[in-house]
């Protein structure tokens, strides 16, 4: 008797049929998670921190608060940095990356200041999954000698949502002035932006420039704030109204910090103050010891 060649019909096996299915959902489910997430702005905020150093870090309680308000960003400029010991901000970025989940580092400016006693850094904290560090550049104002700590510049990258397949690039301009020159400083900012924005970053849309400003109530009255271009003159669009008040201490309505782009197509939204004392249900006491500042906070397309 001759066998016949018994050709087995073979159905899909259950275990590969599994396997190739969980790998199609799970890789079209972080395709989709990777498209929402580069299409959503970037978040930016500025917040004078006080006194930020050793000290600060020191104290879990003021730390916890800081990194919740910190979480809220996706760039967070950090003003009024002293930290003698060169540790604190990167204890901060640890308890950031181990308290969030997320990856965190900063780029900082050197300490500025013409006192050898009293020196300040400019620190841009970011996320790296939401923006990545291009370069740095350092205002030299050595021969004017206007700004007691010379604006900081980090440009960064990005995915605008409104073109998720492309990346764009702003330059990130940081201004603590000294109080009782707040007017003079603020008068020699438009000519630094347009300086900045010309000979160092010419192929960029422009500058955002952030930061407490000392620009309201006793360091800036509403007279000279009329006269000066940077809230005024038509290059320029100020984000953060008068009327804001970014003091913590309940008897002050100040609006002392400052969001101002530079740059017809750049497209920011959506600035205002940010009431962390609200938010996490603080006392003033409370409040103040993280800073008597609200973070300043947009939205950049």
């Amino acid at each position: 008797m001759t066998k016949m060649a018994c050709t087995k019909i073979g159905y899909p096996n259950p275990i590969i049929t599994l396997t190739i299915t969980n790998v199609l959902f799970i890789t079209l489910a972080v395709h989709a998670f990777l498209i929402d997430d580069h299409t959503r702005p970037l978040h930016i905020a500025g917040f004078n921190v006080r006194h930020f150093g050793r000290g600060f870090m020191d104290e879990p309680e003021r730390v916890s608060n800081l990194v919740k308000i910190m979480d809220r960003f996706d760039v967070v400029l950090i003003q009024e940095v002293r930290d003698g010991t060169n540790t604190a901000l990167d204890d901060l970025k640890s308890s950031l990356v181990s308290t969030t989940g997320d990856s965190w580092t900063y780029v900082a400016s050197h300490p500025l200041g013409r006192s050898k006693f009293y020196k300040e850094q400019y620190v841009f904290f970011y996320k790296t999954t939401a923006a990545k560090f291009i370069t740095s550049h350092q205002v030299n104002d050595d021969a004017k000698d206007v700004y007691e700590r010379e604006p900081f510049c980090a440009e960064f990258e990005y995915t605008s949502p409104s073109s998720p397949t492309t990346h764009q690039r702003v330059v990130l301009m940081a201004l603590h002035t000294r109080p009782v020159d707040a007017k003079e400083e603020l008068q020699e900012l438009p000519t630094t932006i347009k300086t900045v924005a010309s000979t160092v970053f010419p192929n960029l849309p422009g500058v955002i420039a952030l930061g407490d400003m000392n620009a309201d109530c006793r360091y800036l009255t509403g007279e000279w704030r009329d006269s000066l271009d940077i809230f005024n003159g038509p290059d320029f669009r100020s984000l953060i109204p008068h009327s804001a008040d970014s003091a913590t201490n309940e008897h002050s309505d100040c609006a002392y910090d400052r969001i101002v782009v530079y740059g017809d197509t750049i497209d920011a939204r959506n600035a205002t103050v940010f009431n962390f004392q609200t938010w996490l249900h603080l006392t003033e006491t409370q409040a103040l010891e993280v800073s008597d500042h609200y973070p300043i906070h947009f939205l950049l397309y």
